[in-house]
């Protein structure tokens, strides 16, 4: 197993709390896809991260025996009555320190939380034919920022077209944008005014605004949205229930 450094660590510490330009996000997403090594390594510190914050001692103790043998086997130890194995728990209990100091003690958990539970609400229901072509280019072209994940510029563009034609959909978008980018507390406005007004997307606009507050450290607002799922058996009433329990 090819041991991780500290720019490895460094690099998916940024992905994860989505703290990458969209150049280096790119970058990061090629390497995993050319480094199979990398990516399988990529995918366990998730896993291990998730499990530390779920308490999930099961899965920390199969990722830790998942490293041992891998050691073991790659250093080519010698089959003789000597305990190897305690060699083997010596490296991979300094890879779960180097980890937790890393990520657990630098990362507070509402971070945590935020970065593990929060995507970009999917594209739907996009159709932009209207009446004026003006206005449909240019809903269009926020849509496509949108969906290349150029949310700050996609933010743009969806506040423009507020101004000009108010809609409940492209407000939502907006927020969504907003969150993605890291801009909390526009995404809080927006998504507040939108519970404002009756909508099918209202478990939507409570979930975000749930994790608007989140990354905002607002954690007594973040409960309440939370608690609203699970209050109106939501379709997102475990993420809520699982962050509940996790929330400082």
């Amino acid at each position: 197993m090819k041991e991780l450094t500290e720019k490895d660590l460094a690099l998916m510490d940024a992905y994860l709390k989505g703290e990458m330009s969209i150049a280096e996000q790119q970058n990061f997403e090629q390497k995993l896809q050319s480094d199979v090594e990398f990516a399988n390594q990529f995918n366990e510190i998730k896993l291990l991260k998730r499990a530390y914050f779920e308490q999930d001692q099961e899965s920390i103790r199969t990722l830790m025996d998942k490293w041992d043998q891998e050691y073991l086997v790659e250093e080519k130890l010698p089959d003789t009555n000597f305990n190897w194995k305690w060699v083997g728990g010596i490296a991979a209990s300094l890879i779960l320190v180097l980890v937790a100091t890393f990520f657990f003690l630098k990362q507070p958990s509402n971070d945590v939380l935020f970065a593990d539970n929060f995507e970009p609400y999917k594209l739907v229901l996009t159709n932009t034919r209207g009446h004026d072509a003006e206005e449909d280019k240019l809903l269009e072209e926020a849509y496509r920022l949108y969906e290349q994940g150029n949310f700050e510029e996609a933010s743009r563009k969806f506040k423009h077209k507020l101004r000009r034609q108010k809609s409940l959909k492209v407000q939502f978008y907006l927020g969504v944008s907003y969150l993605a980018s890291g801009n909390a507390t526009d995404a809080i406005t927006v998504f507040q005014d939108c519970l404002e007004k009756d909508s099918l997307l209202k478990a939507q606009v409570h979930w975000y605004l749930g994790l608007a507050y989140l990354k905002n450290n607002d954690v007594q607002n973040a409960k309440k949205e939370f608690q609203w799922h699970i209050d109106e058996e939501s379709s997102y009433k475990d993420e809520a229930s699982t962050i509940l329990s996790r929330i400082e």
